[in-house]
């Protein structure tokens, strides 16, 4: 049973909002990853932000990981043009980790 008829919500190191605590009991204590760190891990359920803001992460194999690791439900928030951008994009950024140049020393 909750006593408080309100809670804030810290979003950002800044940004905090004031929610009302309805089903506060109901509530479970939830952790946030990236898909670069969650791959070969499985959760119960994966929300994965699709905005044209970050136009450069849109990318096929990123939203294929993070709908994968959902092991129940996968829910998207975003709009269907970063959606379809996302489907649509099949080009992997090089990455520049020099991990050849490691190696061989």
């Amino acid at each position: 049973m909750c006593v408080f008829d309100h809670f804030m919500l810290q979003i950002n190191k800044n940004i905090f909002t004031k929610a009302k605590a309805i089903h506060f009991s109901l509530q479970a204590l939830a952790y946030a990853t990236n898909i670069y760190k969650s791959q070969g891990s499985e959760y119960p359920v994966v929300v994965i932000p699709l905005l044209m803001t970050h136009f450069v992460m849109l990318q096929r194999n990123l939203v294929y990981t993070g709908i994968t690791r959902a092991k129940k439900i996968c829910i998207i928030v975003g709009t269907t043009k970063a959606l379809a951008y996302s489907i649509h994009n099949m080009v992997v950024q090089k990455r520049n980790t020099r991990l050849k140049e490691r190696l061989s020393t």
